[in-house]
């Protein structure tokens, strides 16, 4: 499942209302708009029954509006964006190499396939020196493909002999197998191996109700042919795993029937309404139905984008029935490979080829260095040629840093900087004709047609230009003279203020469509008869503030206003304006001292009260000191994946975590002070266990350390 999306993604996932977009990058360019529908499909299982070693191929089909560049052949990057705030938040659906687009109306219809298929299906040719080991085998296969490889968590696995006559997607599928895996191409065009695990619980507020078979499919069995002859096994019981992988022997199928016997699922279909981008082809949902609780791995996955997100999780397998009926022994089951066809009838994938004459009726090539080609017709995104020469050229947009040409017809053309010898040019639309570029004498009364300038022999008369004829003024233009607010009002754009008659106002525009005004500058009416000039401000409440000939009216003095300063040393404040109660209240904050004989605390005096509480105040400031003087440690575990196993395969990582009060001190201490310890009531065991688990303060538990039941815990020593 993916976990790089931010919280505020995983939680809008989570949430009923959603908003999704959709996002296509090809190199350079990212492709927004236009995107009408995409279905992505992958999983972890190909064919009708559960089996190790797939390499399923993850598909895309793309239905948007056509680009101005070609797609076919090229590889594309698919995202899913949700929606947060008005801006999306993207998350990686895969990489995928483009087929036989087909355009209709504008739109563009295309499906695109995954690394598997695109770099995979080449012929492995393997230079290692054998024996060799798995891991070695995926790193020349990583560089034959240019596909990366995650190899974490996978040990080397002996491969004794020389494979001959297969494609590196076949070599990456023996080798899934031999690891109990199966193989894909994960978001990021990396291959990775991986086994089911629980990931989510479904939501059936969300989901409709699943399909599924009656009863669970537990792996009883492997049985693996390597050739026709010869098969190995592991484990009895009709449900089981059966595969071909001439890479096998019997203690590599004794040893994945060890981790994947018991494993448990339920075959059948369900379908999330409200679909879940998050989810990957290794995840296996929990579903909990009238009063059964079962496990549907994702072995089908389908995610179709049309503006919102539709998620189908199917799991395969056969009924106990099935599998006893359609059940075949291991020489019907073994695939007899014959490497000619191969070679000479079906494929041809080789290194290097040297043929005198080749005739092909499709042909895909990544590099081709040809000295003389004959094409009918060339599809190009670039091309870079030293000499063209042809008879037409037709182009919807060109480039060309240097250009001569004998003849040029051109119904429209722009030129920022034309240099010409001679020109014949019928009609001139200027917006700007400087006098530097017109010779003296060059335009006469003669050159200028009649009723192009209203004026009397050329010149224009007084009054001629009016309002009609001006279209734009700029201020710079006026030298002189008075604009007299009588007969104008000068205003801001946004009407924020505004000058006319003798009166200056401004305004609150912060909602445009109803202004406040909020100062006065000049000349105001005070009531029918009266007018008045002085200055009137008014705050966002409505309170004013005026200032006129008179001084500061009583509404312009806001709270506070007064202070020392604004009163004079012979004020004389009569003592009855004053409140007297509340001046003795605030005499505390000066030096003056209450002098009384009465003053009384309850019983007490308040000399001798307020001395038992100082006393108080003394001994509560020593013990809080005393308390901070001492460090207080606390060490906290926390479980990242399944906290109880239900099946093979499950891992969980455990961290501890170490905190002073309630910083976190972790990473201020060594690793070896952290130990960790196992108690499953097999003392010896745990001792062992507990012995190669010192000095670290993370570490991974699978189902391989718990033997029937057991629990962790980490101590810190801190002397």
């Amino acid at each position: 499942m993916y976990e790089k999306g931010t919280e505020r993604f995983n939680q809008t996932m989570d949430a009923m209302s959603r908003t999704f977009c959709a996002k296509i990058k090809v190199a350079d360019k990212e492709i927004t708009s236009g995107i009408k529908s995409i279905k992505w499909s992958g999983g972890g299982n190909a064919g009708d029954a559960l089996t190790i070693g797939s390499t399923v191929s993850a598909t895309v089909d793309v239905e948007m509006k056509a680009p101005d560049f070609l797609l076919e052949n090229r590889e594309i990057e698919v995202y899913i964006g949700l929606i947060l705030d008005g801006t999306p938040e993207y998350i990686p659906m895969g990489k995928f190499v483009v087929e036989k687009p087909e355009k209709s109306a504008g739109n563009i219809r295309y499906t695109a396939h995954d690394r598997m298929i695109s770099s995979c299906e080449k012929t492995y040719f393997s230079n290692l020196a054998y024996p060799s080991d798995t891991l070695r085998i995926l790193e020349e296969i990583s560089s034959k493909t240019g596909i990366p490889v995650d190899t974490s968590g996978l040990s080397a696995i002996t491969v004794p002999k020389k494979p001959e006559g297969y494609t590196c997607r076949e070599m990456i599928g023996y080798i899934a197998g031999m690891y109990g895996r199966f193989a894909c191409i994960d978001r990021d065009g990396r291959l990775v191996f991986r086994w089911y695990a629980e990931t989510m619980e479904v939501d059936f507020d969300r989901a409709d109700e699943p399909e599924v078979s009656e009863y669970d499919f537990t792996v009883q069995s492997i049985t693996c042919a390597i050739d026709k002859e010869t098969s190995y096994s592991a484990g009895s019981g009709t449900m089981g795993i059966q595969l071909s992988n001439p890479l096998m022997t019997q203690a590599d199928v004794t040893r994945i029937f060890g981790l994947l016997e018991g494993f448990s699922y339920r075959p059948g279909t369900v379908s999330l309404r409200l679909g879940d981008i998050r989810l990957d082809p290794w995840d296996m949902v929990k579903v909990i139905r009238n009063g059964e609780t079962y496990f549907i791995p994702c072995m089908e996955l389908m995610q179709e984008y049309d503006g919102g997100i539709t998620t189908t999780i199917t799991a395969a397998g056969k009924s106990e029935t099935e599998a006893e009926y359609d059940y075949k022994g291991p020489t019907t089951q073994a695939i007899d490979r014959v490497y000619t066809e191969l070679l000479l009838v079906r494929d041809m994938i080789a290194d290097s080829i040297t043929v005198d004459y080749l005739e092909a009726h499709y042909a895909k090539i990544e590099n081709l260095q040809a000295v003389t080609a004959e094409v009918g017709t060339l599809k190009a995104d670039f091309g870079k040629f030293e000499t063209v020469t042809t008879e037409k050229l037709e182009a919807i947009s060109a480039q060309i840093n240097d250009l001569e040409v004998v003849d040029l017809k051109a119904i429209w053309a722009e030129i920022d900087n034309l240099q010409a010898y001679t020109a014949n040019i019928n009609h001139i639309l200027a917006g700007n004709i400087t006098a530097d570029n017109i010779q003296a004498g060059a335009i006469t009364t003669e050159k200028i047609q009649a009723g192009a300038i209203t004026a009397g022999s050329g010149i224009i008369a007084d009054g001629a230009i009016g309002d009609a004829q001006i279209s734009s003024l700029s201020a710079n233009k006026l030298r002189a003279g008075t604009i007299d607010t009588a007969l104008v009002t000068i205003a801001s754009q946004d009407s924020a203020i505004s000058i006319s008659g003798d009166q200056i106002m401004v305004n609150d525009t912060t909602d445009p469509l109803s202004p406040q005004n909020r100062v006065i500058l000049g000349k105001y009416q005070v009531d029918a008869d009266t007018w008045e000039y002085g200055l009137l401000v008014r705050s966002a409440d409505g309170q004013t503030v005026m200032i006129d000939g008179e001084g500061v009216q009583n509404a312009g003095i806001t709270d506070g206003a007064i202070d020392n300063n604004k009163v004079a040393d012979d004020a004389n404040i009569d003592g009855k304006k004053l409140d007297i109660q509340s001046v003795v209240t605030e005499i505390n904050e000066g030096e003056t001292k209450i002098s009384s004989t009465i003053v009384q605390v309850g019983e007490k005096s308040l000399e001798v009260y307020l001395g038992e509480q100082s006393q108080t105040i003394e001994d509560t400031m020593g013990q809080i000191g005393e308390i901070q003087s001492k460090k207080m440690y606390r060490v906290e575990t926390r479980i990242t994946g399944t906290q109880i196993f239900t099946g093979k395969g499950q891992a969980a990582e455990m961290v501890c975590l170490v905190y002073s009060w309630d910083e976190e001190i972790t990473g201020t201490l060594e690793d070896r002070l952290f130990s960790w310890h196992r108690v499953s009531g097999n003392t010896e065991a745990d001792e062992e266990w507990d012995s190669y688990h010192v000095g670290m303060k993370q570490i991974t538990i699978t189902t391989e350390d718990v033997l029937e039941n057991a629990s962790f815990f980490c101590t810190v020593n801190l002397n």
